[in-house]
């Protein structure tokens, strides 16, 4: 492996295939994008979640290689863990 950050995509949560669409990628009910998956509209693509960041996925096409980190600027520099905590935190 060429760096540590390469390792962190591919330890990264799995959110699964999606299509790419005219609003961009759909993931946990929030749209992402990155001008590059201009090129995969319509097709399906792999997804997985930035641990750190709800605001960040990276998208792999279907041979996996890696195509971009798209963005969702409603939830950047959102920090998974701590909106899980607080979700928990008024459930109870």
């Amino acid at each position: 492996v060429e760096s540590e950050r390469a390792l962190d995509v591919l330890f990264a949560p799995v959110a699964g295939l999606r299509r790419v669409g005219k609003e961009a990628i759909r993931v946990e009910g929030a749209h992402f994008w990155h001008n590059d998956l201009a090129l995969y509209m319509g097709k399906d693509v792999y997804v997985r979640l930035n641990p750190d960041d709800m605001g960040r996925i990276y998208v792999f096409d279907t041979e996996h290689t890696f195509i971009c980190e798209a963005i969702n600027y409603d939830r950047l520099g959102a920090d998974r863990a701590e909106v899980a905590a607080a979700a928990k935190a008024i459930q109870k």
